[in-house]
């Protein structure tokens, strides 16, 4: 009989904790819509995507042209590596290879 008591224990008291957690979790939802809702947090949220719109350009120019800077610095280093092989027919072979392809250009952000 002692499991049997356990059994029903534990399910009642189951069944109270979910029924309270889901009204906090109720709770909570409603207090994050009344925020969301604010004005203030309304114009808030509007000035931060503006600015985000505002200096996505400036930003995308500079990640660009820090690729472009870097893939340039590669090149350069696998060129001097390639130019300074120890076998002389190696370098021979590979000093009229072609370069590495241009990183792609960063798309535009809208």
């Amino acid at each position: 009989m002692s499991k049997l008591k356990l059994l029903i224990a534990f399910a009642a008291g189951y069944v109270a904790g979910a029924a309270a957690g889901r009204q906090r979790y109720e709770q909570i939802k409603a207090n994050a819509r009344r925020v969301a809702e604010n004005p203030r947090v309304q114009s808030a949220a509007q000035r931060a995507s503006d600015t985000v719109a505002e200096k996505a350009p400036v930003v995308a120019a500079a990640v660009k042209d820090g690729a472009v800077s870097a893939a340039g610095t590669v090149s350069e280093k696998v060129s001097e590596k390639v130019g300074s092989g120890s076998g002389g027919d190696e370098a021979e072979g590979t000093a009229g290879a072609a370069q590495p392809p241009a990183p792609p250009a960063a798309p535009p952000i809208s």
